[in-house]
């Protein structure tokens, strides 16, 4: 009856070991001139997991002391890598590149294709064709200007916009 006390409770210490190796980090992704970066993507490099950061560049991840994470943007910055030490709070500066993204091609989940390399046509809607209408929403300004897409908005108070791309499925 001893050994198996005491082998119980040699387990239950151990776990908790196990469990501590994971700390939340919380940080900042901000440019060169330190202004935030909004919605970059923040990995650990060695794992799937991954998050968004905010609006504000500010994002929350759990990771191990050691882990790598890989934060990139859509923005035209090049990818960073951080290793995680013993600090809970990190900032990332992402660097600038020179090329600027001019146009983004849907195509599907994943799936990434520059315009000339799809088999099929792709429609263009410009940031004026959404900017001259009078509505205050973009779903609703977008709304019968590209193929294929159906939007639909409840006139519910709080109510939310549904768009949906090319099919249910």
């Amino acid at each position: 009856m001893r050994k198996c006390l005491s082998l119980l409770a040699v387990l239950l210490l151990s776990m908790g070991c196990v469990f501590a190796q994971q700390k939340t980090i919380t940080g900042r992704v901000v440019d060169a001139q330190n202004q935030p970066v909004p919605f970059a993507s923040v990995r650990v490099k060695s794992s799937k997991a991954g998050v968004a950061a905010d609006a504000d560049g500010n994002f929350s991840i759990k990771a191990k002391v050691g882990d790598i994470l890989v934060v990139s943007a859509v923005t035209g910055a090049a990818p960073a890598e951080v290793t995680v030490g013993s600090d809970n709070s990190i900032t990332v500066t992402l660097q600038r590149t020179k090329s600027n993204m001019e146009e983004v091609v849907v195509t599907a989940l994943g799936v990434t294709k520059s315009r000339n390399r799809v088999a099929y046509a792709a429609q263009t809607i410009s940031g004026s064709d959404v900017s001259d209408n009078r509505s205050f929403d973009i779903a609703q300004s977008m709304s019968g200007k590209v193929a294929g897409v159906q939007i639909s908005q409840s006139n519910t108070l709080g109510g939310s916009t549904n768009v949906i791309l090319r099919g249910y499925k």
